[in-house]
């Protein structure tokens, strides 16, 4: 598993408005990348993912 290809996954899941799946996707993308600044992006949009899945989105 690489970062790119699971980010992609994420970006795409996020545009479907598929927000669970997408932070599932962002979290893989973290756990995969040895770059800490796709770390930190990865974490980001993991966590607005979450957030907005629990308001119903």
């Amino acid at each position: 598993m690489a970062y790119y290809p699971e980010a992609e996954k994420a970006q795409r899941f996020e545009q479907r408005g598929d927000y669970v799946r997408a932070f599932q996707a962002w979290m893989r993308a973290n756990y995969t990348s040895c770059n800490e600044l796709n770390r930190q992006w990865s974490r980001s949009r993991a966590e607005f993912c979450e957030k907005f899945s629990l308001r119903g989105h």
